[in-house]
Formats: C-alpha cells, structure tokens, sequence
C-alpha cells in the first residue's frame, strides 16, 4: 500500500507532495492553468453524464444535472480565461497591479 502511494503523480518518494514549480512572466502565464480547468471540467462531465442518466430517482437526477450545467458553466468561463479576458468577473480598477507569478501546477496540500 506505502508503494503505491508513493507512486502516484505529484508525490515525492517519500510520499509527501512536491513542492510545485513557478511559472514567471508577465501576464500570461495563467492561460495555462486556465486552460487545464476547462479541460478538466470537461471530462469531469463527460465520465459523469452518463452515469447520471442513470439514475432513477427524478430529485436526486435532476440535482446531479444542476451541478453539471455549473461545471460546463465554470467551463466557459476557464474557456473565456484562457483566451485572455481578465474582465470575466468584472473590470479592475487601474490602481491594481497584477504582476507576479503564477504556480504552474495546483497544489492541494494533501
């Protein structure tokens, strides 16, 4: 069991989290994380429509397609992102600096 914890993606042999790296730059290097949670929100829908097809019970369906549709929504909004609006959720105030850093890779602290 140790083995194979210490074997899945993004643990250290001694089965603790890497530390991610940093992507550096100027702007853009959020498209990329963007762009990975709509790829992920996608095939997140895609495994689970299916399955909630399924199910029988009309209640406990018709949540289960709520949280869908809000997945394919978060979708396009990481869609939008990933194309470069920064406006998505409203403009900035020019006062605002947005220089920095971006991690290249979620990190979960598990």
């Amino acid at each position: 069991m140790a083995a194979a914890r210490a074997a899945r993606p993004g643990r250290a042999a001694a089965g603790r989290p890497r530390a991610p790296g940093r992507r550096s730059g100027k702007g853009d290097a959020w498209k990329a994380l963007a762009a990975d949670d709509a790829r992920d929100n996608a095939s997140f829908v895609a495994k689970w429509r299916p399955k909630v097809d399924e199910v029988s019970h009309a209640r406990h369906k018709g949540m289960l397609k709520i949280v869908l549709g809000e997945m394919l929504e978060h979708k396009r909004l990481f869609d939008q992102a990933a194309a470069g609006n920064q406006d998505l959720i409203g403009t900035s105030l020019a006062i605002n600096d947005h220089t920095g850093v971006v991690m290249g890779a979620r990190w979960t602290g598990q």
